[in-house]
């Protein structure tokens, strides 16, 4: 079977563990959960002989403080910040760049989370709506089908 290792990358707080714990069909908390360094878990596709390798990294280190051994082993890299913290946005720019340099030929799915705490409409955030690929919400659940969506045909 093959193993196609995923990387959820971010901020700390942004919610990475809260959409990790909701793909692997776990429940949302309010309590917020830090990940001490890894936490990893594995999808298995139906009529597919691929494998998700779902790791759910630290958010304490910056793109540039992660171990190179896991970018060059990644299939996808997941950056997820949030939406309602100005500067989670505010780092996003630097973050992509240096995960281009790190892992140029590694795909990556900028994901806007906490769509539940926003009252603007996205669509006036034009330079953080160029450099998303999807806003959702882990504790609602609103466009979380979209990433898994997102993530099957990744592998098929």
């Amino acid at each position: 079977m093959l193993q196609r290792r995923t990387l959820l990358l971010g901020g700390m707080g942004v919610g990475k563990t809260a959409i990790f714990r909701r793909i692997t069909g776990a429940p949302f908390t309010e309590r917020y959960l830090p990940t001490v360094v890894v936490q990893k878990s594995e999808l298995s596709q139906q009529d597919t002989l691929s494998q998700l390798e779902l790791w759910d990294l630290t958010g304490e280190m910056t793109v540039n403080k992660i171990p190179l051994a896991y970018l060059k082993v990644a299939a996808l890299i997941l950056y997820v910040y949030d939406l309602s913290r100005p500067p989670s946005k505010a780092f996003l720019s630097s973050e992509l760049k240096s995960l281009k340099s790190l892992a140029p030929d590694c795909p990556v799915l900028v994901i806007g989370n906490k769509l539940d705490l926003i009252k603007e409409n996205t669509a006036n955030w034009n330079p953080v709506k160029r450099q998303t690929d999807l806003f959702l919400s882990a504790k609602t659940l609103e466009n979380l089908e979209h990433l898994s969506e997102k993530l099957t045909h990744q592998f098929i």
